[in-house]
């Protein structure tokens, strides 16, 4: 177990490497550094449990059979379209289910750990979320356009930060969550240490100005629905006017005189090509309803539909998903899975709503409660809820709440 404990650590403390750590595999799929070290992790968890005959104890935790049950219709609805995929684009799709498992495996992994590991795995997520917003800061002023790496398939970002998520819009999400942390310890008072209390407040302010230079609308969303929700959670409604005058005090003094596009907050294009890609997913599911195109299948459905061209197939980075998480889940497993899927979120919200005498463990139910509420807003502007880094910080952290 200490082995575990170990690796689970570099992996949270390597997390701000992001997308740097991206390389390809063969043709179109791409891994990460981060997807390698989940892996790691989440096959010497399962060796560890085989070993110590502790198998049967997974039917135990509480979300165990929401889990299963999505991963069953996942790879069920990609076996139903196998006759539509080339071997090479089969395999490739099976990886993402893969992907999939291994990241929800963290959950199981992380309840696994005793409390007091599961309190020290909740700042070392301060301290990524931190080295997170500090390159982001450096990247800003260092390094602004993104154009330069765009026949890699990255998106012109031009004047925002984005961090070493190469996107401004996953960066703010990212941002939006550890904000939600942060302020959820601050609020519920666990830090006795002035140092501590006043390196919080210094690192949430820190934050709040890195996720205002992503000029990501979706962020700015996700952001305010999920401290909105914290403070309703804690009874702190008085606090709802300083958080708006606050918002709105930052959408005033934030830099707006560069001359790009992307820092336009009333810009229209973004909103132009997003409908394309909305109207592209609805198009996909109404003609495959029940079991999708196949998890996933998305960025082979496309090409097929003539979505996507030769090029795009092989370097978009969008490809394999849509702007909106739910349309995703629906266009690539189907009804089935769509319900399936929602399960397990239900579940996950049902849990953390009971109410616990333990401080700690409210404040973190109250920080998942209100990181998913806003994470869904999020998911309807991007495909965040599939997202790598944002599935490992919430099972992640809905792992630190559940019983050993």
């Amino acid at each position: 177990m200490a082995l575990l404990k170990i690796l689970t650590a570099v992996l949270i403390l390597l997390f701000p490497l992001g997308e740097l750590g991206r390389f390809n595999i063969y043709n179109e799929i791409f891994t990460t550094l981060n997807d390698i070290l989940v892996g790691v992790v989440v096959i010497y968890w399962l060796i560890l449990i085989v070993w110590k005959n502790k198998l049967t104890e997974l039917s135990k935790k509480k979300l165990s059979k929401p889990i299963l049950i999505f991963i069953f219709i996942a790879f069920l609805s990609l076996m139903l379209n196998y006759l539509n995929l080339k071997t090479e684009e089969l395999i490739g799709s099976f990886l993402y289910i893969l992907r999939f498992a291994a990241y929800v495996s963290l959950y199981f992994v992380v309840s696994s750990f005793g409390h007091d590991f599961r309190k020290k795995i909740i700042y070392l997520m301060i301290v990524s979320g931190a080295l997170v917003i500090l390159g982001g800061f450096v990247q800003y002023f260092l390094y602004s356009n993104l154009g330069n790496l765009y026949y890699l398939g990255w998106d012109e970002h031009l004047y925002r930060l984005f961090s070493s998520f190469l996107d401004p819009n996953f960066a703010a999400s990212i941002i939006s969550l550890f904000l939600t942390l942060v302020l959820s310890i601050l609020f519920f008072k666990l830090e006795k240490s002035k140092k501590i209390r006043l390196a919080l407040v210094l690192l949430s302010v820190l934050a709040f100005t890195a996720l205002l230079l992503t000029y990501s609308r979706s962020g700015y969303l996700m952001a305010i629905t999920s401290v909105l929700v914290l403070l309703f959670l804690l009874g702190k409604k008085k606090h709802i006017v300083i958080l708006f005058a606050i918002f709105i005090l930052g959408i005033v003094f934030i830099p707006k005189d560069f001359g790009g596009e992307g820092v336009r907050l009333l810009r229209t294009a973004s909103l132009v090509s997003r409908f394309e890609y909305l109207d592209n997913a609805v198009t996909i599911f109404k003609d495959n309803p029940i079991f999708g195109v196949g998890f996933n299948a998305y960025r082979y459905a496309q090409y097929r539909y003539g979505f996507l061209d030769g090029d795009s197939l092989r370097t978009s980075h969008s490809g394999a998903g849509t702007d909106n998480s739910l349309l995703f889940v629906l266009a690539t497993t189907g009804i089935i899975g769509f319900a399936s899927y929602l399960y397990i979120w239900f579940r996950v919200i049902k849990n953390h709503s009971s109410v616990q005498n333990n401080r700690y463990q409210r404040m973190i139910s109250v920080a998942v409660v209100a990181s998913i509420v806003g994470l869904f807003v999020n998911a309807l502007f991007i495909n965040s809820l599939s997202y790598p880094f944002v599935m490992e910080w919430m099972w992640i952290l809905i792992g630190i709440r559940e019983s050993k």
